[in-house]
Protein backbone atom coordinates (compact mmCIF):
# COMPACT_ATOMS: atom_id res chain seq x y z
CA UNK A 1 0.00 0.00 0.00
CA UNK A 2 0.76 3.58 -0.39
CA UNK A 3 1.87 5.48 2.85
CA UNK A 4 -0.25 8.15 1.85
CA UNK A 5 -3.16 5.96 2.07
CA UNK A 6 -2.29 4.05 5.32
CA UNK A 7 -1.85 7.48 7.09
CA UNK A 8 -5.24 8.75 5.44
CA UNK A 9 -6.65 4.94 6.69
CA UNK A 10 -4.90 5.53 10.33
CA UNK A 11 -5.96 9.09 10.82
CA UNK A 12 -9.75 8.05 9.42
CA UNK A 13 -9.78 5.20 12.18
CA UNK A 14 -8.61 7.45 14.99
CA UNK A 15 -11.47 10.24 14.45
CA UNK A 16 -13.73 7.71 14.14
CA UNK A 17 -12.45 6.44 18.13
CA UNK A 18 -12.50 9.56 19.07
CA UNK A 19 -15.87 10.03 17.66
CA UNK A 20 -17.61 7.26 19.21
CA UNK A 21 -15.77 8.43 22.35
CA UNK A 22 -17.19 11.62 22.70
CA UNK A 23 -21.00 10.68 21.95
CA UNK A 24 -22.80 9.74 25.24
CA UNK A 25 -25.88 7.82 25.51
CA UNK A 26 -28.32 10.06 27.14
CA UNK A 27 -31.06 7.81 29.28
CA UNK A 28 -34.47 8.51 27.94
CA UNK A 29 -36.06 11.13 30.68
CA UNK A 30 -38.31 8.75 33.07
CA UNK A 31 -41.77 10.38 33.84
CA UNK A 32 -41.99 11.52 36.73
CA UNK A 33 -45.34 10.52 38.54
CA UNK A 34 -47.62 13.29 39.38
CA UNK A 35 -48.44 14.07 42.58
CA UNK A 36 -51.48 13.10 43.96
CA UNK A 37 -53.99 16.23 43.94
CA UNK A 38 -57.07 15.56 46.53
CA UNK A 39 -59.08 18.32 44.91
CA UNK A 40 -58.74 20.59 48.66
CA UNK A 41 -57.27 24.04 48.38
CA UNK A 42 -55.04 23.09 50.83
CA UNK A 43 -53.61 24.80 54.42
CA UNK A 44 -52.76 27.99 52.48
CA UNK A 45 -55.82 28.42 50.50
CA UNK A 46 -57.90 27.85 54.15
CA UNK A 47 -55.79 30.24 55.79
CA UNK A 48 -56.70 33.02 53.23
CA UNK A 49 -60.43 31.67 52.99
CA UNK A 50 -60.87 32.38 56.40
CA UNK A 51 -58.73 35.58 56.51
CA UNK A 52 -61.19 36.92 53.76
CA UNK A 53 -64.48 35.55 56.00
CA UNK A 54 -63.23 38.43 58.46
CA UNK A 55 -62.20 41.10 56.38
CA UNK A 56 -66.18 40.38 54.56
CA UNK A 57 -67.40 39.90 58.17
CA UNK A 58 -65.84 43.18 59.47
CA UNK A 59 -67.04 45.28 56.83
CA UNK A 60 -70.82 44.20 56.02
CA UNK A 61 -70.27 45.21 60.27
CA UNK A 62 -68.98 48.88 60.11
CA UNK A 63 -72.20 49.06 57.24
CA UNK A 64 -74.70 47.77 59.69
CA UNK A 65 -73.19 50.12 62.48
CA UNK A 66 -73.24 52.87 59.59
CA UNK A 67 -77.38 52.37 59.06
CA UNK A 68 -78.21 51.51 62.61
Amino acid sequence: RCPLEALIIRRLLIQAANFTEKQTVEPEPQPQPMPVDDGGPGCLGIIKIIFYIFIFAGLIGKILHLFG
